[in-house]
C-alpha cells in the first residue's frame, strides 16, 4: 500500500510540470525560454546547442559554420549567478598534467580552437552551482518570478570578440502550484 501512495504522489507531482521545461540537478529549467533539449543560438557564423549539463557545469555543441577557424575565448566567457558574474572555467582541459617522472600545471584557458565546418564540445563550469535550487526557490519566494542566470561564451570570430549571452530560466516548485493557482 505504501509502495503504491508514493507512487501516485509521484505521478501527481510529476505531471503537472510543463513540457517546456527539463529537469536539470533537481530543478525545472529552460533555456532561452525553449526546453533545453531544443535550444538552439544561431547566426551567420556559429549554431549552439545544448549538450549536457549538471549542478556545476553546462556543455555546449558549438558548430563552427565558416571556412575559418574560431577560438573560444575562456577568459572572456562568463557566468551569470544569482546577479553575481562569476568566470567559466574550461572543464574540458585537464589543469594538471601528469607523466611518469613529473607533473605539470596545464593553461586550461587559453583560448581553443574550433576548425572551420566542424563542431566543438563547450564544457563550461562555475565555481558555484548554475542551477541553483535554493536560491532560485528564495528569488521566487522574494520577487514572484523564477530566477534567470547566464552563461555567456565569447567567441573571436574574423578578430573580433563576440559574445552569445544564453538564459538559464529556473523554476522552484512554487511557480508551478502557483501558475495552476491562476
Amino acid at each position: 500500500m505504501k509502495k503504491y501512495l508514493l507512487f501516485l504522489l509521484c505521478f501527481v507531482v510529476t505531471s503537472g510540470f510543463s513540457q517546456d521545461v527539463k529537469k536539470i540537478s533537481y530543478i525545472q529549467s529552460t533555456i532561452n525560454n525553449q526546453h533545453p533539449d531544443k535550444f538552439i543560438l544561431e547566426d551567420e557564423y556559429v549554431k549552439i546547442t545544448f549538450n549536457s549539463a549538471s549542478n556545476q557545469q553546462i556543455n555546449f555543441n558549438i558548430f563552427n559554420k565558416t571556412d575559418k577557424s574560431i577560438d573560444i575565448i575562456w577568459t572572456d566567457s562568463y557566468f551569470v549567478l544569482n546577479g553575481n558574474s562569476e568566470r567559466v572555467d574550461n572543464a574540458g582541459v585537464s589543469k594538471i598534467e601528469m607523466g611518469m617522472f613529473h607533473t605539470a600545471q596545464v593553461d586550461n584557458m587559453k583560448p581553443q580552437k574550433i576548425a572551420p565546418e566542424s563542431n566543438f564540445l563547450a564544457k563550461m563550469k562555475a565555481e558555484k552551482a548554475v542551477f541553483d535550487f535554493f536560491g532560485a526557490d528564495n528569488h521566487y519566494k522574494k520577487m514572484g518570478v523564477p530566477l534567470v542566470n547566464r552563461v555567456v561564451p565569447a567567441l573571436q570570430i574574423n578578430g573580433e570578440i563576440k559574445e552569445y549571452p544564453i538564459t538559464l530560466e529556473l523554476y522552484p516548485k512554487k511557480y508551478f502550484k502557483d501558475k495552476k493557482k491562476t
